[in-house]
């Protein structure tokens, strides 16, 4: 039985480095349709850049240097940020037709209830929510 497992043992190292090898290449970094942002590092991306209190002034401070539009790692999720009124404004007037909903998460919907704008699916109460920001935004 030993002598049967012996072969496998340098298949199962070559498959563990080579796992390894993949993680630490392209886990942690943003895809090629991501906007640019600030430098990653394998397996983690941003998260160690992230503070844990008033995330806004990091974002501020990034902006800055990334533009009014950047895209951060957080481990295996990319997240893009919008800082600038004008993207803002483009993205939400481009296409309002196209269905853009969020993919359904049960813990949103328990914690705001359904009804926060940054948790709600494109239904006519966020387009009525949509509009008013709007209008904040083009003041």
């Amino acid at each position: 039985m030993a002598l049967l497992a012996l072969p496998l043992l340098p298949a199962g190292v070559v498959l563990a480095l080579a796992s390894l090898v993949y993680v630490f290449l392209f886990v942690g970094r943003r895809g090629r349709n991501f906007p640019d942002g600030p430098p990653t590092l394998p397996v983690i991306g941003n998260l160690h850049q992230m503070p844990k209190e008033k995330p806004y002034l990091k974002f501020t401070e990034w902006a800055k240097t990334c533009g009014g539009m950047f895209s951060l790692k957080l481990g295996t999720t990319t997240a893009v940020v919008l800082t600038d009124r004008r993207i803002i404004k483009q993205l939400l007037d481009k296409k309002p037709s196209t269905p853009s909903n969020r993919p359904k998460n049960e813990v949103s919907h328990m914690i705001g209830e359904g009804d926060h704008m940054l948790l709600m699916d494109n239904t006519p109460t966020w387009r009525i929510y949509r509009k008013q920001i709007h209008q904040v935004l083009t003041e």
